[in-house]
């Protein structure tokens, strides 16, 4: 790479990697050596980048408009993002249904956010029981399917008469052919 100057994502990587091999507690002078060979910048810039004190990013938090579109989705994250990035876009619909005036007031100069980050901020601020109060029966906290389950239904709980949910009963299997 000699010539050209290494982009803030290639420097972003090699002192990622660099500072994973110190925190394990690895001496890390022969990995500095040949960062600095492969970015083609003289060793002492890359010691002097890796000593800098890292810049925490900014975390997203959820706002009053998310939470309520958390409620009027039932829960579901990924037409909470829908629906946001489209108001955001200046769109009153998403996937054909139309968004609530209040949301779309709400999110009027809101920032854009990634799908994985709002479930990260979903998962960290809202507590389980409200989770679990806003999906409801046959929400994620009823029927969380997993048929690889001792029991072999299409859902995690043991098969009674009184379970409120189609899932529970035993999952089909074809019939020998003999």
């Amino acid at each position: 790479m000699s010539g050209s100057r290494p982009t803030p994502e290639q420097w972003e990587a090699a002192l990622y990697r660099l500072r994973q091999l110190s925190d394990q507690g690895r001496s890390v002078t022969a990995e500095v050596k040949a960062t600095a060979a492969r970015l083609g910048v003289a060793e002492r810039t890359v010691w002097r980048r890796l000593s800098r004190p890292r810049r925490p990013r900014p975390r997203f938090t959820l706002s009053p408009t998310d939470i309520a579109a958390f409620t009027d989705f039932g829960g579901n994250v990924a037409a909470v993002h829908r629906a946001r990035q489209a108001a955001i876009a200046g769109r009153t619909t998403a996937a054909g249904a139309p968004i609530d005036a209040d949301l779309l007031q709400g999110w009027a100069d809101a920032p854009p956010v990634a799908l994985r980050s709002l479930y990260r901020a979903f998962a960290e601020e809202l507590t389980p029981a409200f989770v679990a109060g806003v999906s409801g029966p046959g929400g994620p906290s009823w029927s969380t399917c997993n048929a690889r389950r001792a029991s072999a239904t299409r859902c995690g709980r043991a098969i009674t008469r009184t379970c409120p949910s189609w899932s529970c009963l035993p999952a089909a299997r074809p019939s020998p052919r003999g």
